[in-house]
């Protein structure tokens, strides 16, 4: 009926009013301008916020909604990864053209009541005298940080990795694989496989990064590393596996991610913007209760 409130009506259908639409809108624009160290919106806004921040008139008034979503990100204590360019024009063209060998099927069933000993038996076959790394991550909840987990296999060596909460769990996969290659690349492993129960992961490294959108900064990090390993002549491989499954190698690695969102080393880490956008649909959801009161 015409006389029913719109309030009610944006209630029922979860439709969020007008002013929190426009902080949510204007969140996302902002995180994704942050990319860009030279994007001339962060010093007008920078300067502005200054401004608002010893005006009187100010004092009793709500700020613009570009004002809010910067004092959101003034509150988020790690820093930004930001650049002059987009991440695929720092990368060589030989890094990102090269096919990353990646295993997806091992014919295994998650089900299975033998899984472990058939996937040692399909390794020890496939990749005898290789080595063996497994990697996980995991975040119990949007507040909480992200571990990540790194495990050897045959020399027993763990690492510990802890991200910060704006981190996604997608984002701590990709951390994990990028670390297991680096690991690759110290321990001088001629040949080595990493394991991983993140397809989304896998997927993302094995486009084409000049077809894919969006460009993640850290898989052009992982190409480029695997660009370092083509060159001394180092084998490495990826393959999935079924997450949770018994498979030990796999188990390890969960459970160092899980002691490491405690526990984990604080490396000098910096936040893509890919992860920032994300935290818009938090703050709606937090906004919105306080909006309906």
């Amino acid at each position: 009926m015409k006389s029913s409130p719109i309030n009610a009506l944006q209630l029922e259908v979860g439709d969020p009013p007008l002013v929190l639409r426009r902080q949510y809108l204007s969140d996302r624009f902002f995180f994704r301008c942050l990319q860009l160290s030279d994007h001339p919106l962060i010093q007008k806004l920078s300067q502005l916020y200054i401004f608002i921040s010893s005006s009187s008139y100010w004092k009793h008034k709500k700020p613009p909604c570009l004002i809010q979503s910067y004092e959101k990100y003034k509150s988020i204590e790690s820093p930004t990864f930001t650049s002059s360019c987009f991440p695929i024009y720092k990368c060589s063209y030989q890094s990102l053209v090269l096919s990353p060998n990646i295993k997806y099927d091992f014919g295994l069933s998650k089900n299975d009541s033998e899984l472990n000993a058939k996937f040692m038996f399909i390794t020890d076959i496939e990749w005898n005298e290789w080595h063996y790394i497994f990697t996980d991550a995991s975040k119990p909840d949007n507040s909480g940080c992200v571990g990540v987990g790194v495990f050897h296999s045959q020399f027993n060596i763990v690492q510990k990795i802890k991200l910060p909460p704006e981190s996604s769990v997608f984002t701590g996969e990709c951390y994990g694989i990028l670390k297991a290659v680096e690991y690759i690349l110290l321990m001088k492993l001629h040949k080595a496989i990493v394991f991983t129960d993140s397809m989304s992961s896998l997927q993302a490294l094995a486009k084409y990064p000049f077809k894919s959108k969006p460009v993640y900064p850290i898989i052009c990090d992982i190409r480029q590393s695997l660009y370092l390993c083509m060159l001394r002549g180092y084998s490495v491989s990826f393959a999935w596996l079924p997450g949770h499954s018994g498979i030990s190698g796999n188990d390890k690695a969960d459970l160092i991610a899980r002691e490491a969102v405690t526990c984990g080393d604080m490396y000098p880490y910096h936040n893509y913007c890919s992860d920032l956008a994300c935290l818009p649909k938090i703050y709606l959801s937090l906004e919105r209760p306080q909006q309906l009161l």
